[in-house]
């Protein structure tokens, strides 16, 4: 016989869901069964996704502009993206793995492009994202958030004094340059907003489930004193 209590429990929907296709491609890789950590990946696994989307991105473009005078540059943006694929296999090995090697690979190949494509390019501004590592390894590991982020700190100082303006690849070509410097304002805002959507997402939904369990030790408990009451 149906339980009472399962009459009238409330599954609460509220604002955006998340669909079942982004929650399976953004759950690649995560072995854990802590909640909280497998939250955690599946940010970051969405940050993955944008990160090797817009070195893609930058690979079309710059393949479109010139094809063959930026060779190395097409090579390196597809091995970014091929490398930034390959972190969700790392999940397995520890809950802030992948957060890790997805802020070093950033910190790196964005130190790489800046002096290739000169601080004309605008692409160190990628550096400012590294506030988003927070939401990957959570605020209980404020330790290895604050060493990148002062590494990023001091890479975008460093971009800033040293970089060269005009980078070493077609230095003459400045229309090359103010092409990187839309496109890297552009993809910074849109990977802003991808990650903080999905982690606010996320977290709303998980405070959702928490409203839902609380709501069905309620009912539940209501019935056992019901059910208590009619016994004696």
């Amino acid at each position: 016989m149906t339980r009472l209590s399962d009459l009238i429990r409330r599954e609460t929907t509220r604002g955006f869901q998340v669909p079942a296709w982004l929650e399976r491609l953004a759950s690649v890789g995560i072995v854990t069964a802590n909640p909280e950590v497998a939250r955690r990946q599946r940010i970051t696994n969405i940050a993955v996704f944008a990160t090797a989307g817009t070195s893609l991105s930058h690979l079309v473009i710059n393949a479109l502009h010139d094809a063959d005078g930026l060779l190395i540059i097409h090579a390196l943006n597809a091995v970014t993206a091929l490398s930034a694929l390959s972190i969700p296999r790392l999940h397995r090995y520890g809950e802030n793995a992948g957060a890790i090697a997805l802020a070093t690979l950033v910190l790196v190949s964005t130190m790489i492009f800046v002096w290739l494509l000169g601080t004309a390019s605008h692409l160190q501004i990628y550096f400012t994202l590294v506030g988003a590592m927070l939401l990957f390894v959570g605020t209980q590991n404020w330790k290895p958030f604050l060493l990148y982020f002062i590494l990023y700190t001091m890479a975008l100082l460093i971009a800033f004094k040293y970089g060269p303006p005009a980078g070493l690849i077609m230095p003459q070509d400045t229309s090359l340059r103010d092409m990187l410097s839309s496109e890297a304002m552009i993809n910074t805002i849109t990977l802003n907003a991808i990650i903080i959507f999905y982690a606010v997402a996320a977290l709303r939904r998980a405070e959702i489930e928490l409203e839902n369990e609380h709501e069905r030790s309620e009912d539940d408990a209501s019935i056992d004193r019901d059910e208590a009451q009619v016994r004696t």
